[in-house]
């Protein structure tokens, strides 16, 4: 991940002061990123998700509000303790570029195994919307994530 030159017009005059800040980003900063990104990750998994899905709506991206509505509605659901949700934005096959006008989400849950039309039931969305329910062993699903543009995520209890 290349970052670009951490500047402040007011303080940095110079080249030479612009370079030791732009390596401090690629060195220390980027390090604690990283370590912060694991330490998430583990949190995440200590709350023992069982199963995880996707939710993705036709050629449209899905705003917070409605990630929101989904997730609120679901975790009422007496089967179900905890939920997390992220967006994840799509990559375009052609320029391996992010495409702006679709995204999905990604959701785990932690309770009972529900089919595609319970979980759709639940969040009042469409069945077609969902994808197969897989279940989740380990840490491997929360550090798939580490490093991406996650422009969206919540914990639903």
């Amino acid at each position: 991940m290349e970052l670009a030159p951490i500047t402040n017009s007011s303080n940095l005059k110079n080249n030479e002061k612009t370079k030791k800040v732009y390596e401090y980003a690629n060195g220390f900063a980027m390090s604690n990123y990283i370590e912060y990104n694991l330490q998430y990750a583990k949190g995440l998994d200590s709350y023992g998700f069982n199963y995880t899905n996707i939710i993705r709506i036709d050629n449209n991206k899905i705003s917070s509000k409605k990630i929101d509505f989904y997730m609120n509605n679901l975790i009422k659901r007496p089967d179900i303790d905890i939920i997390f949700a992220c967006v994840e934005p799509d990559i375009d096959k052609l320029t391996s570029a992010i495409d702006p006008f679709t995204n999905h989400v990604h959701f785990a849950w932690k309770g009972k195994d529900l089919s595609r039309g319970v979980l759709a039931n639940s969040m009042r969305a469409q069945r077609r919307f969902l994808r197969s329910n897989q279940t989740i062993s380990g840490m491997a699903y929360f550090t798939k994530h580490l490093g991406k543009s996650l422009s969206y995520h919540n914990i639903y209890v």
